[in-house]
């Protein structure tokens, strides 16, 4: 039993400042080689009491509380250390890491970049996947945001692409880089699938943005994903989010 609203949401600044929060690693293969290619950083709060709290128990608290910066700064961090470390010792991989749509703003990528030169981690390989947990309220400014983090490399990718607030025209007006789309079309009918994903994929292909298959769990859904011509695929016929150990253990 995980704690209540009110007990996480006094919790979360110093589950922070007692580095509690970390991330796990899902795996992300290129679907033309088989090979892993990159990880998704996803947060959990290893919690004292409690054991480790998964991220929709917490990460709409901190949303809400107006802590979600401080949280998923430090899920940044951790990750990107992670990856520092990996590819010191050739385990070479790409990362995304989620941010919500609230932190769109001016002087973000003067937050995220000195992340990235303090651990020699180059920015191309980092991803910043929006997340559908709100809208984009101030579509301008996050343009502009999103614009400055693409001149310094960095990839921004729409999550959950076919649900919530996520639409062609948000992947027009957005310098998307990448399109996760989600695992409802990946487990629906193809005729279903194929029909809301014509357009997406059209535009996607005019601009040359990656397509990624999520929640992919059986042979036949991958078998969709190629159909559909996703390029990477992420789920649990690859694997779960697991430690950093877990994950060396099964992918080095």
């Amino acid at each position: 039993m995980f704690p209540t609203t009110s007990a996480l949401a006094a919790g979360l600044s110093e589950a922070v400042d007692r580095r509690q929060l970390v991330a796990y690693y899902q795996p992300q293969v290129d679907i033309a080689s088989g090979r892993v290619v990159s990880v998704e950083a996803l947060a959990r709060w290893i919690h004292p009491e409690f054991g480790v709290i998964p991220p929709n128990e917490f990460i709409p608290v901190a949303e809400s509380v107006g802590t979600i910066r401080q949280v998923d700064r430090s899920v940044f961090t951790h990750a990107v250390r992670q990856i520092a470390q990996w590819t010191a010792t050739s385990l070479n991989l790409e990362l995304s890491v989620n941010i919500s749509p609230s932190e769109l703003v001016p002087g973000l990528a003067g937050e995220l970049l000195p992340i990235l030169e303090s651990e020699g981690v180059d920015p191309h390989l980092i991803t910043m996947e929006i997340t559908e947990s709100e809208p984009i309220l101030d579509l301008p400014v996050a343009v502009r945001c999103l614009h400055e983090l693409r001149d310094h490399g960095i990839g921004v990718s729409v999550d959950d692409f076919g649900t919530g607030y996520s639409s062609v025209s948000q992947l027009r007006d957005l310098p998307t880089t990448e399109l996760k789309i989600d695992q409802s079309l990946i487990r629906g009918s193809r005729d279903a699938a194929h029909e809301a994903l014509d357009a997406v994929l059209a535009e996607a292909a005019d601009r040359g943005i990656r397509i990624v298959a999520e929640g992919v769990e059986t042979h036949d859904q991958m078998n969709h994903a190629i159909e559909l011509g996703c390029h990477r695929a992420q789920g649990y016929i690859i694997g779960a989010p697991m430690g950093p150990e877990e994950f060396e253990a099964r992918f080095r």
